[in-house]
């Protein structure tokens, strides 16, 4: 039903979006133009249409993103690539979303924040782990004899990085 009435149904008559009362219709992925997607609404009483191009939303389940990295400790700062897609439709990074909390460096969980711009008004999340290095520990073989004294073991490590060595290791 209309808000209020109106002459939508005469041809002649001014349209005026403001006295209809617009119902959800179906969205439309259109990727041969800037705008990804759009609602259209109609008006049950008259079967007039309008398009909204701002319903776009990051947390729509049509949204799927991909890491395009895996990352390992290194001791420099990295950042975790992602793709974004709308459906089958990939969205374009500073174009359609932006990334923030996306510089780390210390092995472990973080969160990406993925922010919507242009037709896409909300954020969203994605989870990532910066993995630890691998560090290996080597002991020289020694043969020992019971009763004989105990020799000196050395052991050598590999798999630091950025200038990191032995004196960091505890335990």
């Amino acid at each position: 039903h209309h808000w209020k009435e109106c002459n939508c149904t005469d041809p002649a008559s001014k349209f005026d979006e403001s006295e209809h009362e617009w119902l959800f219709k179906e969205t439309v992925n259109n990727p041969s133009v800037e705008v990804v997607g759009k609602a259209i609404y109609y008006c049950e009483s008259c079967n007039k249409e309008k398009e909204d191009l701002s319903y776009l939303s990051l947390a729509d389940e049509k949204i799927r993103i991909e890491a395009t990295n895996l990352l390992s400790y290194t001791g420099k700062e990295q950042f975790q690539g992602v793709n974004v897609y709308y459906g089958e439709t990939k969205l374009n990074l500073n174009e359609h979303y932006t990334l923030s909390e996306n510089n780390r460096t210390i092995a472990g969980d973080y969160t990406l924040k993925i922010t919507g711009t242009g037709t896409f008004r909300s954020e969203t999340t994605f989870d990532y782990t910066i993995a630890k290095a691998s560090l290996k520990v080597m002991v020289d073989n020694k043969v020992v004899t019971y009763g004989d004294e105990i020799p000196s073991y050395t052991v050598s490590y590999s798999g630091f990085v950025e200038g990191e060595n032995e004196s960091l290791l505890t335990g």
